[in-house]
């Protein structure tokens, strides 16, 4: 895809910080909470928190392995392919990554829209929980664009990136 480098690189370090900032924030609440606990006490609403944590932290994952093109591929058959061939293959697991996301985006925009609509809060801390349903729809979206994008416009790229 013709997306600068430099912007990509600088779009991944952003979405990694943000990632590795949420994944601190877990930890400080899990050790956090395993203190309390030794005196007696609990942190109110430490399990809502991190269940509001987590779909940051896996949702930064997803955008950063798609981007940084980092996802696990298993080449040993294809390699041995004629370099078109290799092109043809590569194409059609993009696009097949790409519907799988789509219909990740899609089940996901169905339990967001529900969420919205019935104006769903955490029990203990009152948080909503729209707004983090409606982040992994838009990081599923991206995930299914970068990727029927990424190989179809990226002619003769024969740079070893998974789909």
């Amino acid at each position: 895809m013709n997306f600068s480098g430099s912007a990509r690189e600088r779009l991944v370090n952003l979405v990694a910080y943000a990632g590795g900032g949420a994944l601190v924030v877990l930890l400080v609440l899990i050790v956090g909470n395993v203190m309390f606990r030794l005196t007696g006490r609990i942190i109110p609403g430490s399990y809502e928190l991190a269940e509001l944590i987590i779909p940051i932290i896996a949702g930064a994952a997803v955008l950063c392995a798609t981007l940084s093109g980092s996802h696990v591929a298993i080449d040993f058959v294809v390699d041995r392919f004629p370099n078109a061939s290799r092109r043809r293959i590569a194409i059609v697991m993009a696009l097949a990554g790409a519907f799988y996301w789509c219909v990740v985006a899609w089940a996901g925009t169905l339990v967001a829209f529900r969420n919205t609509r019935l104006g769903e809060y955490t029990e203990v801390l009152g948080i909503p929980v729209a707004p983090l349903r409606w982040m992994w729809v838009a990081v599923c979206c991206g995930v299914a664009v970068w990727l029927a994008a990424w190989k179809l416009h990226a002619p003769g790229d024969d740079r070893d990136e998974s789909d």
